[in-house]
């Protein structure tokens, strides 16, 4: 069983070269599941802060370059599996919009999965995962009450260890890094998968003086019930996935 997991593309401020060299990782490895781990796109347009004229429109083709972008991988890599996860930049900017505005809650068109075409490209919409003992979300909440300090992120990933018992993968604060920690006989995992957006556009990241932000996959290869980790990491001229070398 392969699992391959990415997230945070924010379209349409993602680095379009960082994006290329991961469709073609996924075209190499052929995972047997697919976990994006959500704000695929930026929506910047939904949020309630203060914006430019350039902010306002173009919802539309964010979701265009996000149906072309999955419809890609959809051809690449058929058979597998595909979760999408609900995020912050999409999923609660939507709740948020249908909360003041009750009358277009029942809306079918207005469903996330509807507005991306989740149906057409082969993708599931999910808020959590849970599989083979790893808990896959967004990370902009967190397992307990604490769930750690957003000026910290692996904080907040181990924290969300220690609550559920399981290992733990997300994305949202745009830092990559893994702990691994000994629980009940097993080794659990606390994992932050980094972004494909372009860092000189994130100027909204709260942690940004205090880590390294930066784009990584995940990928999980399960064997005799165990799961085996690999965090790549995209460097400033390629990345290195299992053993071969994607050049920008």
């Amino acid at each position: 069983m392969k699992t391959l997991v990415f997230g945070d593309v924010h379209v349409p401020f993602h680095d379009k070269k960082k994006v290329d060299v991961l469709i073609k990782i996924i075209k190499d490895y052929q995972p047997d599941m697919l976990i994006d781990l959500g704000d695929s796109i930026d929506a910047a347009c939904l949020s309630v802060y203060d914006k430019d004229h350039s902010q306002l429109t173009g919802l539309q083709k964010e979701f265009d370059i996000d149906y072309s972008f999955r419809q890609q991988i959809k051809k690449i890599n058929p058979k597998s599996t595909k979760f999408l996860l609900e995020c912050n930049h999409l999923t609660k900017r939507l709740d948020k919009i249908k909360k003041n505005n009750i009358f277009l809650d029942d809306l079918r068109a207005l469903k996330q999965q509807n507005l991306m075409n989740l149906e057409g490209t082969g993708w599931l919409l999910k808020k959590e995962l849970i599989h083979n003992d790893i808990l896959f979300m967004h990370g902009d909440g967190g397992v307990g009450k604490s769930g750690g300090s957003i000026r910290c992120p692996v904080n907040k990933a181990r924290q969300d260890v220690k609550d559920s018992g399981l290992s733990i993968v997300r994305g949202h604060t745009h830092v990559s890094g893994m702990e691994v920690y000994s629980m009940k006989n097993r080794f659990c995992h606390a994992v932050q998968v980094g972004t494909f957006q372009q860092f000189d556009k994130i100027n909204y990241i709260q942690h940004k003086s205090l880590s390294n932000l930066s784009c990584s996959i995940l990928t999980i290869d399960r064997h005799n019930n165990e799961n085996y980790y690999t965090l790549c990491i995209f460097q400033k001229r390629g990345a290195v996935f299992h053993g071969k070398y994607y050049e920008y």
